[in-house]
């Protein structure tokens, strides 16, 4: 197995800071217990030589070796800490794994480990922890408000495992799973110690496994649902942050967000599966993932984790991790409420359940309902509930739902249809990403994986993409579908995403261009080389002073006098702060552009010009009318400015991007109503063409009479457009059949 548990400085870092919020008494015992110096020590060597042995690959598997002789439970509960992988995780998920594996004492061996300062509590990142910590058992105690979460170093984690946790371990003469061996010892020594005239205690049965025959041979995933699925969510998340109330739930507008997403939401492709709230899942995995940062009570736009391109086998140890860690989530109830999520038992259960499938012969498959009723059996959550919701199957969907996408484990039909369930058996890389074996080859990149189309469209190939590949592509633009072969579509926004997520032009054209294994389409390298250069143009300013002059003349005035304007158009200007010298400027106003735009603007009587109140214009205004008209220097004066609209500033508005419903929007704001009629002229007509006809006009003396005419149905069928009360529009050559019918009824009686 490969060795991957050198400690690094971030989390030396991190244990040395927790170690120095110990009270003096404190961490003075834990240093001797773990270091066990020749001689004393001086208080500021403790952390110091703690940090130094957890540095020295030799001196801590001797440690290791000492604690396994002197107290077997905390061996394996470090063992099971090692397995979670988890650099942080909740007391009552080492508690309810270690119960499982039989013992009866969970505190004492979870005490032992932190005297000897290879469990650590999280004094640092959970608020409201103790700054002086004296007592391990007070901190243990604390009110439920407190979260108790622990820290146990990577280098103690990493040498912790493999190590025997006396899990069953089926053969073919006893295909069974047997309780577990500390489960057996107990029972043993208490019946050595019991009354022979009592009745015996009582231990859990052997649960027999069932005979499987696999159909149509093992499934393996090809790691990247999760990858496409968290690109997805990173876009959405660039549309604004998921917001969530003060109880850690998000609103209902953001939650539909989530789970109106099909790329969220969707089952699996392969197998259908299709995990309870699973959108809800995927945002709470890519807030450990960093793709989503914490912003006060929301879930605002991170960035891709760097370990994505190391390849698939680093991101699905990771997406493990972060998976586990989600403490809100089952896979039979779903999202959880914060006090229902309290001792989740299903971080904790399914890690067990990865680790009794380890200890099956390789190759051999196990129905998923076997693995459950031994978990029902032994699990600290199932084995005193009795409520019959608590047999209800769930161990099946995280196995096909979760672990399968991640690679965990490979799947084989037990029958051609889908009610007749699946067998299941680890893989490789559940191995490894259990400790239990070593790293298999990632898949062979191809590459050529893309094709760029010339409309900006991509079309991806999934079997040759891996997730460093999903980051760029999703920094770079939005994804259509994601399937065999994923598409996507760049636009402006996408890739001013891309540029301020740390990409260059240069960098996404070799990136396409390789994948592509041909140069970009001439059409798509010069829109690309035109957005990007537009944001390039951009300038940010910090502590500036933006200047508003009622005339150009007044700012070249200023200007003349030295001032030092940064020039933004014919009236405004900015000033740095530190150049900004109010003796020069007569203020007549200020304005705050935080707040929603003014209406300032008044359309005249025949609906195409623009009058602009000067007095309460502003910047942005000022950047919007020139898409929509030009100026009429002939009626304009300081005080107003008029705009004159026309068919061919609106045309070219809408090549610009600005659509018919963003103008009527600018309207509504602008103007506070609706665009006049001559301005919908110009925006519906853009894509109609005018028809020209020769008809007649039939006119009649009463209304009466003409409703009568559209209702009978010899003459309603020969009428055209009704054009008044009493007019209506017929062709030539149906007026020539409508007269003889008219006659009928409308001719004069003799």
């Amino acid at each position: 197995m490969s060795d991957n548990t050198a400690p690094t400085v971030d989390d030396l870092v991190l244990t040395g800071t927790i170690f120095s919020r110990y009270a003096p008494e404190l961490l003075e015992r834990v240093v001797v217990s773990l270091v066990k110096p020749r001689g004393s020590l001086e208080p500021d060597e403790w952390v110091a030589r703690v940090l130094d042995l957890l540095a020295d690959p030799v001196k801590l598997a001797r440690r290791l070796q000492i604690l396994e002789k002197s107290d077997p439970a905390a061996r394996a509960m470090l063992a099971m800490a090692g397995h979670m992988r988890r650099e942080f995780f909740p007391v009552s998920d080492l508690l309810q794994a270690h119960l499982a594996l039989g013992y009866r004492d969970g505190l004492a061996p979870l005490l032992a480990l932190m005297e000897t300062g290879l469990v650590l509590p999280d004094l640092v990142n959970i608020p409201g922890q103790p700054t002086g910590l004296d007592d391990f058992t007070a901190w243990l105690t604390l009110s439920p408000g407190h979260r108790l979460v622990l820290h146990c170093p990577l280098a103690v984690r990493g040498r912790a495992i493999p190590h025997d946790l006396g899990l069953p371990l089926p053969t073919a003469k006893a295909w069974r799973l047997d309780p577990p061996r500390a489960d057996v010892e107990y029972h043993t020594a208490a019946m050595a110690e019991r009354d022979r005239d009592l009745p015996p205690l009582p231990l859990a049965e052997a649960v027999p496994l069932s005979e499987v025959e696999v159909k149509g041979g093992a499934s393996l995933s090809d790691g990247l649902e999760f990858p496409t699925r968290l690109g997805a969510l990173w876009q959405g998340a660039s549309e604004g942050p998921f917001r969530r109330t003060q109880a850690g739930d998000f609103y209902k507008r953001d939650s539909d967000r989530l789970t109106t997403n099909i790329h969220l939401s969707s089952p699996i492709s392969e197998n259908q599966a299709c995990p309870p709230d699973f959108a809800l899942l995927i945002a709470a995995i890519g807030r450990q993932e960093g793709l989503l940062r914490a912003e006060e009570n929301d879930w605002a736009i991170g960035d891709f984790p760097k370990r994505w391109d190391l390849g698939t086998g680093e991101t699905l140890g990771s997406l493990f991790e972060s998976c586990q860690a989600v403490n809100r989530w089952g896979p039979k109830e779903g999202w959880m409420a914060v006090e229902a999520a309290s001792g989740n038992p299903y971080p904790s259960a399914c890690l067990l359940a990865l680790l009794l499938m380890a200890q099956f012969p390789e190759g051999a498959w196990v129905r998923p309902g076997d693995i459950e009723e031994w978990l029902r059996l032994h699990h600290p959550h199932w084995k005193t509930n009795q409520r019959p919701s608590a047999r209800e199957a769930w161990l099946e969907l995280w196995l096909v739902g979760i672990a399968w996408p991640l690679r965990l484990v490979e799947t084989g039909r037990l029958g051609l249809e889908a009610k007749d369930g699946v067998a299941v058996r680890l893989s490789s890389w559940g191995r490894w990403v259990l400790g239990l074996g070593d790293k298999p080859a990632d898949d062979p990149s191809l590459p050529q994986s893309l094709f760029v189309q010339p409309n900006l469209e991509i079309v991806a190939y999934r079997q040759a993409m891996n997730p460093g590949m999903i980051a760029r592509l999703s920094r770079l633009g939005t994804w259509k579908t994601l399937g065999a072969a994923c598409q996507m579509v760049i636009t402006p926004q996408t890739v001013y995403r891309a540029l301020e997520a740390g990409e260059s032009l240069d960098g996404l054209r070799s990136f396409l261009e390789g994948r592509s294994g041909r140069s970009l389409p001439g059409a798509v390298w010069d829109q690309l080389r035109g957005w990007a250069g537009k944001r390039e143009r951009l300038a940010v300013h910090s502590g500036a002073t933006l200047l508003e002059f009622d005339e150009p003349t007044d700012m070249e005035e200023a200007q003349a006098r030295g001032v030092p304007l940064i020039r933004l158009s014919e009236r405004f200007a900015i000033v740095q702060e530190r150049d900004l010298d109010y003796r020069h400027f007569r203020l007549t106003g200020n304005r705050d552009y935080g707040l929603a735009r003014e209406a300032c603007v008044q359309v005249t009587d025949d609906g195409t010009r623009l009058i602009v109140d000067q007095a309460r214009s502003d910047l942005l205004l000022e950047t919007e009318l020139p898409h929509l008209g030009e100026r009429l220097e002939s009626e304009s004066t300081p005080e107003r400015k008029v705009i004159a609209i026309t068919p061919e500033s609106l045309r070219a508005a809408a090549e610009a991007g600005m659509s018919a419903e963003l103008t009527r929007r600018w309207f509504i704001e602008r103007t506070g109503q609706e665009p006049p009629p001559a301005i919908r002229l110009f925006l519906e007509g853009m894509d109609q063409e005018p028809v020209f006809q020769n008809v007649l006009l039939l006119r009649v003396e009463t209304e009466g009479l003409l409703d009568g005419l559209y209702q009978w149905a010899s003459t309603a069928s020969l009428l055209g457009e009704r054009v008044g009360p009493m007019s209506a529009l017929v062709t030539e050559a149906n007026m020539e059949r409508l007269k003889p019918i008219l006659a009928r009824v409308m001719g004069r009686r003799n």
